[in-house]
């Protein structure tokens, strides 16, 4: 059963694998129920794939042990499959009138919700085959019934391309709704994830429309399905498919269409950045042009199609759509196998990286970016920046500054964060420049340190003014509200960062930075003697990081719980106890040294204020292991002052 659900979604490696383990457990038992259930299934896969030796050598297997022990279980459809792989080696012909006789016993066996579909399927095709329209037709509709009835859907998509098929034959041939049979039948199999059975239909369906003179339909079906499909023994049809996608694309119906595609995808495209830059990544605006670039996206263009992959993802990542930025980053990274020095390969490193970064897989994160850090080529690059909202090295090197700081990794942190700000300008590209500072704010803030993020945010504006991006004066206030709020600490300062977090959540922002920003603004407010407001606002914080799945700053934002819950009950200190462990647990896991040594260091306080000082050590020292004090981490050194202290 597994070899067959994986033919089906197009892993032969793997259905391979698993049929030829399970063609030697049956060598090696002794049971015969054993035997005949291996023997069944692989039979049942033979005929999925239309292997006829495969077939017909355990169809007779199986009737031997039928003879040999009495067991019957198989039997009726042993029978089936053996008669079908002998018609189809010149023996008389399979039909609809043979299944129909066998279904009672399949019945009684338990095998008519998923067996008999399939043996329905190879007999519906035979009478195709021989002109018998009708007996094919009406065995399917049966067939269809019963799986709409049962929910045993596994060969929808199958039934349904062979009723389309039968359309086509005799003189009641309807090619409409032999059309609209296929076109459904290539739809179930796609949301099903049945690739095999979507390339059979999206085959067939081409035939259909190549017939009717629609040439550069029949391309378009057969390309989609076609995607991602190399030639195999396993799979014959890819070959036969290729054969007629190659014969279409010579036609000047398909030339044509593909060059007018290409002009309209250009101009879609460029609408999308446009959008992406005056409106920003969230906008519904925005998606929408996005998803109708992806629609006009042909095979041919794999540029053009990163950057509509790239549109939709960063799109998902500020409205914080883990699930989709995951799928369309595994995606291009399947994509980018097949051209690894190009420079979509470049992008979706970095999609990829940080896509793993927002789940809080530092070191996947890291891994992926460090493999398109390369020095920068102005001239390619700017054209990238285009397709591609920024500038791609900038981008990279920002991620990679606030993953390496997060693992510990300060100094090269801070020398990254300083190429990208000086790389900026030189791009020639004005956004580049507003994200580059704004994610020099942003890195700031995650040190903590608002006299540095300041005039990060503020030059980030400024230019966001100067050019009319719209986007970063509704992210940026975020990072310039809490500089000013974490140095004065004024009511008015708390304010204006709450408008800033209020506006991008009206916006239906949701992105990972965010997450960041209100447990930021959390710490603000407990720093300011509003205790209740901070720790609603920081449960909010850690119930949506919890619930998006962005886990980047997870472990600071348990850190910061556990500090306002040491100051609303000092006497009381096993909930903030709880909470650094948890951030520490957290930080740990995700190999993030820089948080873990935050969360410990709170700890440590905490054990050291109630007389635990015993307690404190252990927590502290590890934590601190492999640190040396940089001004990039002013915390190394109050930690090894305490761990000073804690010993004498």
């Amino acid at each position: 059963m597994r070899a067959i659900a994986a033919w089906a979604a197009a892993d032969f490696d793997s259905a391979a694998r698993d049929a030829q383990e399970a063609a030697a457990e049956a060598e090696r038992a002794d049971d015969a129920m054993t035997q005949g259930y291996v023997y069944g299934w692989a039979a049942t896969f033979g005929a999925v794939r239309r292997d006829v030796p495969l077939t017909g050598l355990n169809a007779r297997c199986l009737l031997k042990l039928v003879a040999d022990t009495g067991l019957r279980t198989w039997a009726p459809a042993a029978e089936q499959f053996e008669r079908w792989s002998r018609s189809i080696s010149g023996d008389r012909p399979f039909s609809a009138g043979e299944v129909r006789t066998a279904r009672p016993a399949l019945k009684d066996v338990g095998h008519d919700k998923i067996i008999t579909p399939a043996i329905g399927v190879l007999a519906a095709e035979a009478e195709v085959r021989n002109g018998r329209a009708d007996e094919a037709f009406a065995l399917v509709e049966e067939l269809i019934t019963e799986i709409h009835a049962s929910g045993f859907r596994w060969q929808e998509a199958e039934l349904l391309r062979v009723r389309g098929e039968a359309r086509l034959i005799g003189p009641c041939a309807d090619p409409d709704r032999a059309g609209r049979d296929l076109e459904t039948a290539v739809a179930v199999a796609r949301e099903q994830g049945a690739q095999t059975f979507e390339l059979r239909a999206a085959l067939a369906l081409a035939k259909l429309y190549q017939s009717t003179g629609r040439a550069a339909d029949a391309h378009a079906v057969l390309a989609a399905a076609l995607e991602g499909f190399s030639p195999t023994p396993e799979f014959p049809e890819i070959a036969e498919a290729q054969t007629l996608l190659a014969a279409l694309a010579e036609t000047d119906e398909v030339k044509n269409a593909a060059a007018a595609r290409q002009r309209r995808l250009k101009l879609q495209v460029s609408l999308a950045h446009a959008l992406l830059q005056a409106r920003g990544q969230h906008s519904t605006e925005t998606k929408a042009a996005f998803s109708h670039a992806r629609e006009l996206v042909g095979i041919e263009d794999p540029l053009e199609r990163f950057s509509t992959y790239y549109g939709l993802w960063v799109g998902a990542y500020v409205r914080g759509e883990m699930s989709l930025m995951r799928e369309i980053a595994e995606r291009l990274i399947s994509e980018a196998a097949k051209r690894p020095d190009s420079s979509e390969a470049r992008i979706a490193h970095r999609i990829d990286g940080v896509t793993r970064w927002v789940q809080g897989d530092y070191i996947g994160a890291r891994d992926r970016l460090e493999k398109t850090i390369v020095f920068p080529d102005l001239d390619n690059d700017r054209e990238l920046a285009a397709r591609f909202g920024q500038d791609n090295g900038v981008a990279v090197r920002l991620y990679l500054a606030s993953i390496l700081w997060a693992m510990g990794d300060c100094d090269r942190a801070r020398v990254l964060k300083e190429e990208a700000v000086k790389l900026a300008p030189q791009v020639g590209h004005a956004p580049t420049v507003a994200y580059a500072e704004f994610h020099a704010a942003w890195y700031e803030m995650t040190r903590l340190d608002p006299a540095r993020a300041k005039p990060h945010a503020e030059k980030s504006i400024a230019y966001a003014h100067e050019h009319g991006m719209s986007f970063w004066l509704l992210l940026n206030p975020v990072f310039l509200g809490w500089a000013v709020a974490a140095a004065d600490g004024s009511e008015a300062a708390r304010k204006a960062l709450l408008r800033a977090i209020a506006a991008c959540q009206e916006q239906g922002v949701g992105w990972t930075g965010l997450l960041l920003g209100r447990a930021a603004f959390a710490a603000v407010l407990s720093a300011s003697g509003e205790i209740e407001p901070a720790l609603a606002t920081i449960d909010a914080a850690i119930s949506d990081i919890q619930q998006t799945k962005q886990l980047c700053y997870a472990a600071e934002a348990h850190r910061i719980r556990g500090e306002i819950l040491w100051k609303r009950d000092p006497a009381n200190t096993a909930p903030a106890e709880e909470a650094f462990l948890a951030a520490i647990a957290i930080a740990r896991e995700q190999k993030a040294r820089s948080f873990e040594l935050r969360a410990a260091l709170s700890l440590a306080k905490l054990y050291q204020s109630t007389g635990r000082a015993a307690d404190a050590d252990p927590m502290l020292a590890p934590a601190l292991e492999g640190f040396s004090p940089t001004p990039e981490f002013p915390e190394i050194e109050e930690a090894q002052q305490l761990l000073g202290s804690l010993s004498s």
